[in-house]
């Protein structure tokens, strides 16, 4: 049975969605919500790659209800969409799909606003800074002339960033357009009475939509105006916003009653209940509240922005008592100590700050920009300026980050907070405004190969919403109170930072062994804290760059040392991230995995990151480590499960495009396991146009990915693509794989059309040169034997074949293996031995078992072959009917290998068949 929400029609089925499921373009992860409108679902937009929230309109019967309800969802999303403010919730799309109507918005990952202010105890000054926050995003609607119409806690979330969000638009509407008669022309105004007529006991704490009507809003947060003519303004939804601070400060509303009528009554009379006894706010937060409750909107606060010009204002004196109280001029000037050049101003104590985004320059300012822009375009490179503007815009963004979190420290919106995590939140300040010093400092000066990595160095800065989580704060260890031992110690991060770069844009070998002489050092200083920390990242690093001088088992040792030792300092932070690479390490890369171990290591991670209150970025990233172990153990639902979850701990951006694509990767994988192909190929696809965006084409994982793209596309029959897309990748550093299966294909169209064989030959003969592991030179050696055959060279093509199988002994069965055994039965045919030929097509078909892929398709065709050159025509038949069976289900519009089985069926079945006019076709379009 369907909540009807107060809309007075009876619901009808919905559309059927699930989990993994489409809706639209839009991927959907996971059920979010449900209420009287519709429900609303955490989804992946994979044409944006990011993560979206979908709310969906629940339909009902009776054509005036659900078309009442889709209206005011359209009106929602046209007047939020007008909206681009920190402080509101983004719309992305809205649309309709199976007759419902859907709003894509940003995901925000946190809680209302009622729900923040009861997690905890908060004091005042904290509650009245997240309110302000909520007031500006209804500042800037009024700017644009709407009005909210229903503001309360509940239509305003607070993320995991700390930012809130007014969202719930569904009552706004233009101002320009606000008359009486009701939104969608029902030329009727409610009254209380009205209203006691539908229900005479109506509870004035009841949160729904009323009916058309009925009183549009929450009667609890109304305004008297609201109550007495349904007239309202900006003013009304600055009375509604007192109403909830007043709740938020004091822990009940302004207002009693138990019914409409009653709460009408007290609220038009402006009898405000007195607040708790415990309750204590500053005489004059409590006027500036009151002047917001005035009865006669006249009477109250002349805009928004007055009455939040009036929340934020505090006499200078008091401000410096507050700010001393709380440590952070002490741990301000204690840090100057260390770091004076790359630290903060000190706050101030006048009524203002100062230019949160001066703290940059000379870091990340306009002559930097300039500095980058010459280094890169003197570098030259196809797509660079394209690429330049993009990469500028994410550090841009990173400094706007980081800007914005010194003002809120410097604004003082986390008030009363202890000496020792002040000093944290400095430290994490300085360690990002660092960070970005020094990568773009590596940026300028390592030429373009440095910028074509430029993505990976931007995702590896700190997470910067990390410095305004108190629980990740307060798990690290203060400094020694020894200013002389703390400049020692900050002194060797700093090192050990740069170092770090050094290694991962530079000589990974060189900058590794540097890294290891800082590790020793560390032990030098008595602050095991320090070994904790930088033997973690170390490990991590080590773990990234994959150093081959670098056994995995002594990686893996120092990561559970590392473990040890933060357990033994209580440094949950470093615990976490040090289990994180160990998934890793023990799941895949030790010459003997275990699976059991590695995902204890991820529970450990994932119970690591709940008490110190994780990054998205640290959740997420072990997430897809998880997915990766389960995935190689065959748990493929669980591996869907543990992608998702690590697309679900943010809305991506630019500078997480290596864990959103890992993730995606997997769920591709899982896709084509299940004979998925086209829903593989479209996730594949934005990775690999993701990737090529902030990592360059000439990446490894990029190229990687487009060979993996490239391979669906050819097992799809879609040639023209994978031809372009390989072409694209296989000139760059890490393009041999791409190169090689870009000569296969050429090949393979060569022996189709029957002409260009001659032009292929040195795409072979370089792939076949080409350095690679045991396994890429038996691929090369396949496709050379390939290539000999099809000019005739049988005894060279056969003498290669034997040189790659020779290469192959420890795969006896697998997916190369079968490849060499289809080419050696092709061999047979083309040297005259039909009986041998039918033998290897068969052994193959016996592996492949039911999988309708085209190498099972290849058998069968072998076979047909075979049984032709046999004279045996009714079997030929038979097996090439069924290889073109899995042809056309690959390729309905005609795959490309399909031509010479359509060709031998056409001589089958006569010269005028149809196989004959469909190999024609299928030719002529390659």
């Amino acid at each position: 049975m369907f909540d009807t929400g107060g809309d007075g029609g009876e619901p009808i089925e919905p559309l059927i969605l699930e989990r993994g499921g489409t809706l639209s373009r839009y991927l959907l992860v996971e059920r979010v919500g449900i209420g009287g409108m519709g429900v609303v679902w955490a989804a992946y937009d994979p044409e944006l790659d990011r993560k979206v929230a979908i709310k969906l309109l629940r339909p009902r019967r009776h054509g005036g209800r659900s078309e009442l309800a889709r209206s005011r969802l359209i009106r929602e999303a046209q007047a939020m969409a007008r909206l681009n403010h920190p402080n509101v919730m983004a719309v992305h799309d809205v649309g309709e799909h199976g007759g419902q109507v859907f709003l894509a918005m940003e995901f925000v990952h946190g809680k209302t606003l009622g729900e923040w202010v009861r997690a905890t105890r908060r004091d005042w000054p904290e509650i009245v800074a997240m309110y302000v926050q909520a007031g500006r995003g209804l500042a800037e609607a009024h700017r644009c002339g709407l009005v909210h119409r229903d503001f309360k806690p509940a239509n305003v979330l607070v993320g995991s960033d700390a930012r809130a969000r007014v969202t719930d638009f569904g009552l706004a509407r233009s101002v320009e357009t606000l008359s009486g008669e009701e939104a969608l022309g029902s030329g009727s105004q409610w009254s209380v009475a009205r209203v006691q007529q539908v229900d005479p006991t109506a509870s004035a704490l009841a949160s729904h939509l009323t009916q058309t009507g009925s009183m549009l809003g929450t009667p609890a947060y109304m305004a008297p105006e609201q109550f007495e003519s349904g007239q309202f303004d900006a003013r009304s939804d600055q009375f509604a916003f007192c109403v909830a601070l007043w709740e938020a400060l004091h822990r009940q509303r302004p207002f009693a009653g138990e019914t409409i009528a009653e709460l009408s009554d007290a609220v038009s009379d402006g009898t405000i209940v007195a607040p708790p006894s415990d309750s204590r706010i500053p005489g004059a937060l409590d006027r500036t509240l009151r002047r917001g409750l005035a009865v006669d909107p006249d009477a109250r606060w002349p805009s928004m922005d007055a009455l939040l010009t009036e929340l934020g204002r505090k006499p200078a004196s008091a401000r410096w008592r507050w700010l001393v109280a709380a440590g952070v001029v002490a741990s301000f000037t204690a840090a100057l100590i260390v770091a004076p050049h790359l630290l903060p101003d000190p706050i101030t104590s006048g009524d203002g700050c100062p230019d949160s985004s001066a703290e940059l320059d000379g870091v990340w300012d306009a002559s930097r920009r300039e500095a980058l822009a010459a280094a890169v375009l003197a570098a030259g490179g196809e797509g660079q300026v394209e690429r330049l503007e993009q990469i500028t815009a994410a550090l841009d963004d990173y400094g706007s980050r980081w800007s914005a979190m010194h003002q809120d420290i410097c604004e003082h919106r986390r008030p009363y907070v202890a000496p020792g995590l002040s000093a944290a939140r400095t430290r994490c300040l300085v360690a990002g405004r660092w960070a970005l010093a020094a990568s773009v400092d590596r940026l300028v000066d390592g030429g373009v190969e440095v910028f074509d990595r430029a993505g990976l160095l931007i995702e590896l800065l700190p997470a910067i919403e990390a410095c305004g989580r108190s629980r990740y704060l307060d798990a690290s260890v203060p400094l020694p109170a020894d200013p002389e031992r703390a400049h020692a110690i900050e002194s060797l991060r700093w090192r050990f930072a740069a170092a770090k770069l050094r290694a991962e844009f530079g000589d990974s070998s060189a900058g590794l062994a540097e890294l290891r002489a800082l590790v020793d050092a560390a032990g030098t200083l008595g602050f095991p804290p320090l070994g904790v920390e930088l033997n973690t990242e170390l490990g991590e690093l080590e773990v990234r760059i994959d150093d081959p001088l670098t056994a995995p088992e002594q990686t893996r040792e120092r990561l559970e040392q590392a473990v040890a030792d933060a357990i033994r300092t209580r440094q949950d932070v470093h615990a976490a991230r040090a289990a994180t690479a160990l998934i890793e390490i023990v799941g895949w890369r030790v010459a003997e995995p275990d699976t059991d171990e590695a995902l204890r290591w991820a529970a450990r991670a994932r119970a690591w990151h709940e008490r110190v209150d994780a990054p998205a970025i640290n959740r997420a990233t072990a997430d897809v480590a998880e997915g990766v172990v389960r995935q190689r153990a065959g748990d493929d639902d669980g591996a869907e499960r543990s992608y998702f979850a690590a697309l679900e701990h943010f809305a991506l951006r630019f500078d997480r495009v290596v864990v959103s694509s890992r993730a995606n990767e997997g769920l591709a994988q899982l896709r084509l396991a299940r004979g998925d192909l086209r829903g593989a190929r479209a996730m594949l696809d934005g990775i690999v146009e993701l990737r090529a965006k902030w990592f360059g084409e000439g990446d490894r994982e990029t190229v990687r990915i487009a060979v993996a793209l490239a391979a669906v596309d050819v097992e799809l029959g879609d040639w023209g693509p994978a031809l372009a897309g390989l072409e694209r990748v296989a000139n760059g550093r890490a393009g041999a794989g791409a190169a090689l299966e870009l000569a296969k294909l050429r090949l393979a169209r060569a022996e189709l059309l029957g002409s260009g064989l001659a032009e292929v030959e040195a795409l072979v003969r370089d792939a076949v040169a080409a350095p690679g592991s045991q396994r890429r030179k038996a691929e090369a050696l396949l496709v050379a034997a390939w290539l000999e055959r099809a000019a005739g060279r049988l005894g060279e093509a056969e003498a290669l074949l034997d040189s790659g199988a020779a290469l192959l002994e420890g795969e006896p069965d697998g997916e190369l293996a079968i490849a060499y055994a289809l080419e050696r039965g092709w061999q047979s045919l083309a040297g005259g031995q039909a009986e041998r030929a039918l033998d290897e097509f068969v052994g193959v078909a016996a592996l492949l078992g039911v999988a309708r892929s085209s190498v099972a398709a290849e058998a069968h065709a072998g076979q047909g072959r075979a049984l032709v050159e046999l004279g045996r025509l009714l079997d030929a038949r038979v097996e090439l009917e069924a290889a073109l069976a899995i042809w056309d289900e690959l390729a309905p519009k005609g795959h490309p290998r399909a031509v010479f089985s359509l060709e031998l069926l056409a001589g089958l079945a006569g010269p005028e068949s149809r196989y004959r006019s469909r190999a024609e076709v299928i030719r002529a379009g390659l």
